[in-house]
């Protein structure tokens, strides 16, 4: 059901009553988490078996997701060399993405 799904953005966000179980999602095409359960006040399942080698971008995920207190041990390293590349292109005063070759 979720094999083909790119995004999961803004997903959950808000959510006062979702605590279901969704650990057995496919995430492996999925690149971007963002917001997805910001401000859902009950989540609180594992997640760290999700793949994730896809994803670009998890900007606020959790926040103020009050009730969520699992420990994810992700392997970011996309998301790490995004980070590093705009952080140097801000200091040079452009922006400086991954290259499609890699």
């Amino acid at each position: 059901m979720t094999a083909n799904v790119k995004t999961f953005e803004n997903m959950f966000q808000g959510a006062s009553s979702f605590n279901q179980d969704i650990s057995g999602w496919s995430t492996g095409k999925a690149t971007s988490f963002a917001f997805m359960f910001h401000k859902a006040s009950s989540f609180n399942f594992d997640l760290s078996d999700w793949a994730t080698s896809s994803l670009t971008t998890v900007e606020s995920m959790f926040s103020l997701a009050t009730s969520f207190n699992r420990a994810l041990c992700w392997r970011l390293d996309t998301l790490f060399l995004d980070f590093i590349g705009r952080v140097i292109g801000a200091v040079l005063g452009k922006h400086m993405a991954p290259s499609k070759d890699q």
